[in-house]
């Protein structure tokens, strides 16, 4: 919507009229009850309520659709113009579930500019029934299809771990390597680094008890929104005045992420303490509940416990900002070794 001396017009079916965007019936009402978004309303502060009423009217969002489909057109054009100039590129991709259970492969391409500039470009998410190697290499190399982009230019292509992936007689970089000699596969460092992590916490029982707790005293809490709320109001009015905002979640399957959840949680373990330690001798409160508190204050008041988080925190606190920098895509090796060499 735009207002220019004192004359209200609607952008959107000032541009698709303009631009000859419309059909025969969009025309017909645009060169006929809705000139006047066209040409303009002479006193914008009266034509308001019937410009916000056309907003809402059928005729306006079909204009709007096209406008945003022109948009993302050249959007695309623009895209596949720099992946062309570029010509070279590597490729990223990984599977995972999506919340409907169905398998979900992204497809990344990475390249650089004529201005030596780093981009990574996604080229879309693609639903697939089969997470084998041959099926994963049609996804991909459907994508590139979709797009334009020629395999006979990649230079590399990154993946992940699993055997499907990285496999070097049958897995997906050892098929595209049989299509594109060139495609040098990388394993991507993200997911080493991550597994580092994991294999080292992996031999302390300990530490993964401590885990453990920590994620079963926040499912506790998160749960039910009735103890939610009830730990939200605990204390109120103190420093930690928003306590449940503070409580987040561990990262499932990456470790390195986990700080963030450590550092927090440790931040209001006293409070949780007494949380707990108030819920389980509140009587309105139902057995069992009273009695998964007094299961979790007793976890938590024990010294390993308490230890083994600190621990855990000292040790992931100089590996997060590693695997921070990793995902950046201008990131160097030698930047990254560099950041590992201090430690």
């Amino acid at each position: 919507m735009n207002s220019v001396n004192d004359s209200l017009t609607c952008k959107v079916c000032k541009w698709a009229y303009e631009n000859n965007r419309v059909g025969p019936a969009s025309r017909n009402f645009l060169e006929g009850q809705g000139i006047v978004w066209v040409k303009g309303f002479n006193n914008w502060k009266k034509g308001k309520p019937g410009l916000l009423k056309h907003h809402e009217s059928k005729h306006h969002k079909d204009l709007a659709s096209v406008q945003a489909g022109d948009a993302g057109d050249e959007a695309l054009m623009d895209r596949r113009k720099k992946m062309n100039d570029a010509k070279f590129f590597s490729i990223i991709s990984d599977e995972t579930t999506d919340i409907s259970c169905k398998e979900q492969v992204s497809v990344c391409i990475r390249f650089v500019t004529e201005q030596l500039e780093i981009k990574e470009s996604l080229l879309g998410l693609y639903s697939t029934a089969s997470t084998s190697a041959e099926s994963l290499v049609a996804v991909i190399i459907g994508a590139l299809n979709e797009h334009h982009i020629d395999m006979n230019n990649c230079r590399g292509q990154s993946y992940d771990g699993a055997a499907n992936m990285r496999g070097n007689i049958s897995g997906v970089q050892a098929r595209i390597r049989r299509i594109n000699p060139l495609a040098t596969f990388i394993y991507c460092a993200g997911h080493q680094l991550n597994l580092v992590v994991q294999e080292a916490l992996n031999l302390h029982t300990e530490a993964i008890t401590a885990i453990s707790v920590l994620s079963s005293v926040v499912k506790f809490i998160k749960s039910s929104p009735k103890r939610l709320a009830m730990f939200s109001n605990f204390n109120v009015g103190n420093e930690n005045e928003c306590l449940s905002k503070s409580l987040r979640p561990l990262c499932p399957t990456r470790w390195v992420l986990r700080l963030p959840a450590l550092e927090s949680f440790l931040q209001i373990y006293e409070k949780i303490l007494d949380w707990l330690e108030s819920l389980q001798s509140e009587t309105s409160i139902d057995v069992v509940t009273r009695s998964n508190a007094r299961s979790h204050l007793g976890s938590l008041e024990k010294f390993s416990t308490y230890f083994m988080l600190r621990l855990m925190e000292r040790f992931l606190i100089p590996v997060h900002p590693v695997h921070t920098k990793m995902q950046l895509r201008n990131t160097t090796v030698a930047e990254v070794q560099e950041m590992i060499g201090d430690w």
